[in-house]
């Protein structure tokens, strides 16, 4: 065990809600976090493991659907890690599933939120300390040596750190703000974050759907409300990979034991 959260400040968050579409056949019965990799270690087994050697008991995990198969999951964890599922049909997003279960998060201060389509080792420790040096209240760790599908744009600050200040799209640039920025960043989203506990507590939408990095999402409503948010890297990865088709699910196959 690395590390022990004794002072219960942190609580994880695994989101695997969504229908893998780009993984069909497969998920049709499987959903993408429970697919196996290697000798029946599921993509999920990665980030549970990570989590009891990073001292975690407890854990929040949403899903879409195939509740037996999460069920099953649970019980499997049962005597080492108290799994709570939370159903998320019709799909809310990663805003709203925080959003609507503020009652299991009020007594943390901090979420910790990964992808259910990434595997990942990192230096958690050092995460959270750039997150409270930076004085950040959402925090996106990203890598320049790593490729992601899912690319966030930043501006340098004169203390050296990055504000998250849009999004990279199909359509080209969307700036929270509404404006357009000069010198800004490409940076890889590697699928984890540590968020604030007080932004999910204190912002709200009337929007049934609603994630993190879209317009008028939760990252544009927190920085309309002068929360400071952060991406992060120089952070000890060991292992990464995210996986959202068939060619990234083979080479996860190849790669983790």
């Amino acid at each position: 065990m690395r590390r022990l959260y004794k002072n219960k400040k942190i609580i994880p968050f695994l989101f695997c809600a969504g229908q893998g579409t780009r993984l069909r056949p497969i998920t049709l019965e499987t959903p993408k976090p429970l697919i196996p990799i290697r000798n029946g270690k599921r993509i999920i087994d990665y980030n549970l493991n990570f989590l009891l050697q990073e001292g975690f008991k407890k854990v929040l995990i949403n899903y879409s659907y195939k509740e037996d198969l999460f069920k099953k999951l649970q019980e499997e964890y049962k005597s080492k890690l108290e799994i709570l599922l939370i159903k998320d049909n019709p799909l809310t997003g990663h805003w709203i599933i925080l959003k609507n279960n503020t009652d299991k998060i009020k007594e943390y201060k901090y979420i910790l939120g990964i992808n259910g389509d990434t595997i990942i080792d990192f230096d958690l420790k050092d995460f959270i300390k750039k997150h409270k040096e930076y004085q950040s209240n959402f925090s996106i760790l990203y890598s320049d040596k790593i490729n992601s599908s899912k690319v966030l744009l930043g501006l340098e600050k004169e203390d050296n750190t990055l504000d998250l200040v849009g999004l990279k799209t199909e359509k080209g640039n969307l700036f929270y703000l509404g404006e357009d920025i000069q010198d800004i960043q490409a940076k890889n989203n590697l699928g984890v974050y540590l968020i604030d506990t007080k932004i999910i507590n204190k912002l709200n939408t009337k929007q049934e759907f609603a994630g993190f990095f879209g317009e008028d999402d939760l990252v544009e409503n927190a920085l309309k409300n002068n929360f400071k948010v952060k991406l992060i890297n120089n952070i000890s990865i060991k292992n990464y990979i995210s996986i959202n088709n068939i060619q990234e699910l083979n080479i996860a196959k190849q790669k983790f034991k």
